[in-house]
């Protein structure tokens, strides 16, 4: 039996079997009764669909967090000056190509993009 149906049972037992002085004092008691269950009754059903709404966005992110690892390099990227795509890799640093660099020990960072396979070097600041 459903709990709206023993509430009405309740209360024609409390009209059948109660004097007035009492009747009304039982009946406004199950009234506040009877509010507090369906408000119970409703927050267990908003509880259940704000349950259903948290796995759904779990699943989600957790879709989100799967592409990012995919799309991500394994490396740190930089800007390829010929392409201008974010594909570029620091392969390393040494002292630079000419006969100043090596003189005053001028330190140049290499660069290669996996895009366009173009390499290049700054010197470092």
């Amino acid at each position: 039996m459903s709990i709206p149906l023993q509430f009405q049972e309740l209360d024609d037992l409390i009209v059948k079997h109660t004097a007035p002085p009492v009747t009304p004092i039982l009946r406004s008691k199950l009234s506040t009764l009877r509010e507090q269950v369906e408000a119970q009754t409703n927050v267990a059903d908003e509880l259940a669909t704000l349950k259903k709404a948290h796995t759904a966005l779990q699943n989600e992110h957790e879709a989100f967090k799967a592409a990012q690892m995919v799309s991500a390099p394994a490396f740190k990227a930089y800007l390829c000056p010929h392409c201008g795509q974010m594909q570029a890799e620091l392969t390393g640093t040494k002292t630079g190509p000419t006969r100043s660099d090596m003189m005053l020990d001028i330190q140049h960072r290499y660069y290669h993009c996996h895009k366009c396979k173009h390499e290049w070097s700054e010197p470092m600041k």
